[in-house]
């Protein structure tokens, strides 16, 4: 029941154009009905009117137009996520791979996208993982990543996954990427990846991964470890 000027009102009642509140009679609540009814068929007749093209668009693929007109074919674009969710899936399975157990965080950004647990020890490593093309030549990486980097100097490991055209991927682990925090109003930072260098030294993630048992120096043990990582196709450096 509705209010009106503070009087209750239904729909057995009516207003006069004076305001003065009356019960309706059988009459007008016939008439009322036979509109409410001839409104509702007017609205049953409604339909869309006939489409008007206005435009027209046709999709070719790049590398198609490039055969045509002998221009040189456009790099290889991939899906960011779903890229990223491969870069993960693989360096997940090299850390298996390497005796660790990985956990994937990256939805809870944490400032790193796996965890992996060195058995026996309790310790964790935080890895940061980017998934690049083989011919990128940057990546960027958010405030919170880098200053998890600079916070965990020990623990803390950059991945990059560049992917190859072949369908072939190959992984670089890196140690210590950045040397100081971004600006105060920085949300990211774009870094070459070239400074991040190549090639492995002492303090290698194989020489790590493998410990230096049987071997004459950490390094020898790098450079096994990279052996076997080449036998699963999946070679990795580290700076």
């Amino acid at each position: 029941m509705a209010r009106v000027n503070g009087l209750n009102c239904d729909s057995t009642h009516a207003w006069t154009k004076q305001g003065l509140h009356r019960p309706l009679t059988p009459r007008l609540e016939k008439e009322r009905l036979q509109q409410r009814m001839a409104q509702l068929d007017r609205e049953a007749q409604i339909s869309a009117s006939p489409p008007t093209v206005v435009g027209g668009l046709v999709v070719a693929p790049a590398g198609l137009l490039a055969a045509m007109t002998g221009a040189a074919a456009p790099s290889r674009t991939a899906d960011t996520q779903a890229s990223a969710a491969q870069a993960r899936a693989i360096v997940m399975a090299l850390e298996r791979d390497l005796g660790f157990q990985p956990t994937d965080r990256e939805l809870e950004k944490l400032g790193y996208d796996i965890e992996s647990r060195i058995p026996g020890t309790g310790k964790l490593r935080f890895i940061e993982v980017k998934g690049r093309m083989a011919d990128a030549d940057s990546i960027t990486v958010t405030r919170n990543e880098v200053l998890t980097a600079l916070n965990k100097p020990e623990d803390f490991i950059l991945a990059i996954v560049a992917f190859q055209d072949d369908d072939g991927h190959e992984v670089r682990y890196v140690r210590e990427p950045f040397g100081r925090e971004p600006d105060f109003g920085a949300v990211s930072v774009n870094y070459k990846l070239g400074s991040f260098g190549g090639g492995g030294s002492g303090r290698g993630e194989g020489a790590e991964a493998a410990g230096t048992e049987g071997f004459d120096s950490p390094s020898a043990a790098f450079r096994c470890t990279l052996l076997n990582l080449r036998r699963l196709r999946v070679p990795v450096y580290a700076k």
